[in-house]
């Protein structure tokens, strides 16, 4: 299976995915953070999963799955901790773009996050989901260690 971690950081869970089998991997992330993902990815493999610089939006989505996936919509996009807006912005909306544009009627998204909003302060965690809604996802809950939150998206009437 092909497995996208967008936001990876350090890309733990993308390495996760590597391990237990996946068959092709790829951590992303913004510039300023491709050295260090591919430092630590060099790290704990022989053959590292692939590294890719993607600011998230569609024509790169589409760029992304052209360039790994011959196309094809990728089968687990992970996301973790990418939606706060007060350290964030709003990017989240490039990330709905982006999450859209790589998923097919089977992909699975599986997206962590923290609900941190206070009264003077939207976390941007709702608009979030609205905007996987209005993109024609559902969404389970996983099992997940709180304030955590782990949620499986699937497209609305995706049969797999």
């Amino acid at each position: 299976r092909s497995v996208v971690e967008l936001g990876a950081g350090l890309g733990v869970p993308g390495m996760v995915a590597a391990r237990l089998g996946a068959s092709r991997v790829a951590l992303t992330e913004q510039p300023s953070l491709v050295e260090l993902l591919e430092r630590n990815a060099a790290a704990n493999f022989d053959k590292p999963p692939a590294v890719v610089e993607f600011s998230w939006s569609r024509a790169g989505a589409d760029a992304l799955k052209r360039d790994f996936n011959d196309g094809a919509p990728i089968d687990v996009v992970i996301c973790c901790d990418c939606v706060y807006e007060p350290l964030y912005g709003t990017c989240w909306i490039e990330l709905l773009e982006a999450l859209d544009a790589l998923s097919g009627p089977a992909t699975d998204v599986l997206v962590s996050l923290e609900r941190r909003a206070t009264p003077n302060c939207d976390d941007g965690v709702e608009s979030f989901l609205a905007g996987m809604r209005a993109n024609g996802f559902a969404s389970s809950a996983l099992p997940a260690a709180l304030p955590v939150e782990v949620l499986h998206f699937t497209r609305r009437g995706a049969n797999g």
